[in-house]
């Protein structure tokens, strides 16, 4: 995924040109295909993050803040002085994140932002009535149209059947990805929802942001002399009644912090469990990633602009896509400096037996397309 505007500079796109060029001539992608169960990730997650919201049509979705990733990536390498392969990539992929040019192939593919096409994409599939109960996001970066699917349904009653299940498999390039962004959006929707009511009833209703421009009281004059002391073996804590905190209290339009607690993990985890939802994460190239149970739902975003990766994206795209499937793909018409675009994926997809239908557009400014893919087998 990668930042494309119409006002890049020649110098940015000369250099981007050569990166793509490096990697269309060097050997096959020898990253390995990893597969991560959400019991693997929630245990990487930090003990709390700060967040904002984005509106996606006529819905809202939250989200982590980047300034906050790259805030736990700094502290993290400030305390370790021998860091790990692992650790290495996680801070490559936080500092090429913050380059203008956004992406550096097969190193870091612009998982941690969000972009335009993504929420094009969360917008339309939040206002479609979607059948199917197996959801796939290529590329998904910061998971946005997952996170609208993923919404209405933790907004719903439980299913009547503990068969009636519903699956979510994310895949992004890097694992770091889905560890600093995917999954704690993930977590942010659910906090907000209906399923996650119950929780929010536990916990005190957040602070509200300090406003730099109030004044704070003196207290210069504060001496130790003037602070009463208890004898602490005399004073006994008070025992804490039970509160109940009003779960609206929590209003997603606004910025705020939420705590990762034990107590936190353990509700989502038993939530997505009473709600019959299975999640599932997987890093690495699409050459490595091989379906064996077709998905009712394939989506992807900003994800055709090299030509080189176009023909993995497209068998995997087609392998994906169960015979009564939708496939999905949200896209510039154009990514300048790279060469990739609308035009070179139906060509690709033409010599896949494939052909796809536009089913959005955006023509103002950087045009935008959502294009729903059919395969001739299909």
């Amino acid at each position: 995924m990668f930042k494309f505007d119409f006002d890049i500079e020649n110098d940015l796109a000369e250099d981007i040109k050569a990166s793509v060029s490096e990697i269309s001539d060097s050997a096959p992608d020898d990253r390995p295909f990893k597969e991560h169960t959400l019991e693997e990730l929630i245990q990487t997650l930090p003990d709390d993050i700060s967040y904002s919201s984005v509106r996606v049509g006529t819905h809202i979705l939250p989200r982590r803040d980047l300034f906050d990733v790259r805030l736990q990536l700094m502290a993290a390498e400030a305390q370790n002085e021998n860091p790990t392969d692992k650790e290495k990539e996680d801070q490559a992929a936080i500092e090429f994140a913050s380059r203008p040019s956004d992406l550096v192939p097969r190193v870091y593919e612009g998982g941690m932002k969000t972009w335009e096409c993504s929420l094009d994409l969360a917008g339309y599939v939040s206002d479609e009535v979607l059948k199917g109960n197996r959801v796939l996001e290529l590329g998904c970066g910061t998971a946005m149209p997952s996170l609208a699917v993923l919404q209405k349904r933790l907004n719903e009653d439980p299913p009547s059947s503990e068969h009636d299940r519903t699956v979510f498999h994310l895949q992004d390039y890097n694992s770091s990805v889905l560890e600093y962004v995917t999954l704690p959006n993930i977590i942010l929707v659910w906090f907000f929802s209906k399923a996650g009511e119950a929780y929010r009833t536990t916990i005190p209703p957040p602070s509200p942001k300090t406003d730099p421009k109030t004044k704070l009281p003196d207290v210069s004059n504060l001496t130790l002399q003037s602070v009463p002391e208890e004898d602490e073996e005399e004073c006994e804590a008070p025992e804490k009644p039970e509160t109940s905190y009003d779960p609206d209290a929590f209003h997603i339009t606004e910025p705020g912090d939420l705590a990762f607690t034990p107590a936190l993990r353990a509700a989502f985890l038993n939530s997505l469990a009473s709600l019959h939802i299975e999640l599932q994460f997987f890093s690495g190239p699409w050459e490595g990633f091989a379906p064996t149970t077709p998905y009712d739902l394939v989506l992807t975003s900003e994800t055709i602009y090299q030509p080189t990766s176009l023909p993995s994206l497209v068998r995997l795209l087609r392998d994906a896509t169960g015979p009564s499937g939708r496939c999905l793909v949200a896209a510039k018409m154009v990514y300048f400096g790279v060469g990739g675009g609308i035009k070179e994926f139906e060509q690709v997809l033409k010599q896949n037996a494939g052909s796809a239908k536009c089913v959005w557009e955006q023509r103002e400014g950087v045009r935008r397309s959502i294009m729903q893919v059919i395969y001739d087998n299909q």
